[in-house]
């Protein structure tokens, strides 16, 4: 059985393993993509070729999408993401005391989830340039490390609380 401050806590981790893995995984495809570019090969950058043109060297470039997808990725996680959370977060506290794994998401969560997985594979799968895939997956990777931030927040608000609370059963008050 499964107390909230851990679900709540789980859900934080998951989305900043999440989170991790495609910010990762997208620097590393913009990475194969400049080095592609550095060395004249003939691969289609629609991204990173303007970008290094506008600054002068591809280095640069990739380090402007790679600002530009942080600042996307932190806007979609603060105002989309941070709903996500809220709702979530909403159906946790609203379960009782202690609950089991199955009922920690909601049946349209587990839906929402299977979407994104399968619509990741189908980017990864796809001929799209690299540049525009690393993009894609910085941005979306910033916006759920983001968004796991509200779920921490509330994990150690919650520890802090049920603290508080005993120390002050302690104190006497």
């Amino acid at each position: 059985m499964l107390r909230r401050r851990f679900a709540i806590g789980f859900s934080g981790i998951l989305w900043i393993v999440c989170g991790v893995v495609l910010f990762s995984r997208g620097v590393h495809c913009l990475a194969d993509a400049s080095q592609a570019l550095l060395t004249h090969m003939s691969l289609q950058c629609p991204l990173l070729a303007p970008a290094s043109a506008y600054t002068g060297s591809v280095e640069r470039g990739m380090t402007l999408l790679l600002c530009i997808s942080v600042g996307l990725g932190l806007i979609k996680g603060r105002f989309i993401l941070h709903r996500s959370a809220h709702w979530v977060i909403g159906h946790i506290c609203a379960l009782p005391p202690s609950f089991s794994l199955r009922n920690v998401y909601p049946g349209s969560y587990y839906f929402l989830l299977f979407f994104m997985v399968g619509l990741g594979y189908f980017l990864k799968f796809t001929s799209l340039p690299l540049d525009v895939k690393g993009v894609l997956d910085s941005i979306v990777g910033a916006a759920l490390i983001n968004g796991a931030m509200l779920y921490l927040r509330v994990a150690f608000t919650l520890r802090n609380l049920k603290q508080s609370r005993a120390w002050s059963q302690l104190d006497g008050e």
